[in-house]
């Protein structure tokens, strides 16, 4: 049996059969390369999240303290219970390390480029946001077998 096709969001309705991002092996492994694999991955299930309203994934990858990764998924969630958003995928064009000081708490740097979004209210209102292309500083955390984001923040608008 064939899978639903995928139907991007429209002004008229929300994504539909959004294929959910597969973390790579690379993403696994504690290595540098690893890190890379993993923010890519992270900003895979951003934009997965930002198309859906489904967070749930997002939430398990970092932790408490990051900030930034526990306001923005509660912001998708505040949309969703009123409406949807079209366009507004995330790609990281490159991601690079920049420190591993801490061989456990690397640091990172991605090229992020989102597509232009509307914010659709099921009331008629909404809200456009222009495209961006912006870097981003990321802080992981190598623990209990797995990446974890520990901070996130934008450096470059």
């Amino acid at each position: 049996m064939a899978k639903p096709a995928y139907k991007p969001a429209t002004a008229t309705s929300k994504a539909l059969n959004v294929p959910v991002p597969v973390m790579p092996e690379a993403a696994k492994k504690e290595t540098p390369d690893g890190a890379k694999a993993f923010v890519g991955y992270w900003v895979a299930m951003l934009s997965y999240a930002y198309e859906t309203g489904d967070v749930s994934k997002l939430k398990a990858l970092h932790t408490e303290e990051c900030i930034t990764c526990r306001t923005v998924p509660e912001k998708i969630e505040s949309v969703y219970e009123k409406g949807w958003i079209v366009g507004g995928q995330l790609k990281a064009e490159r991601i690079e390390l920049r420190s591993q000081a801490i061989p456990d708490k690397p640091i990172l740097v991605a090229q992020i480029r989102q597509s232009r979004a509307r914010i659709h209210i099921a009331s008629g209102s909404g809200k456009l946001f222009s495209e961006t292309n912006n870097g981003f500083a990321f802080q992981l955390w190598w623990t209990n077998s797995r990446w974890f984001v520990t901070d996130s923040k934008l450096i470059v608008s």
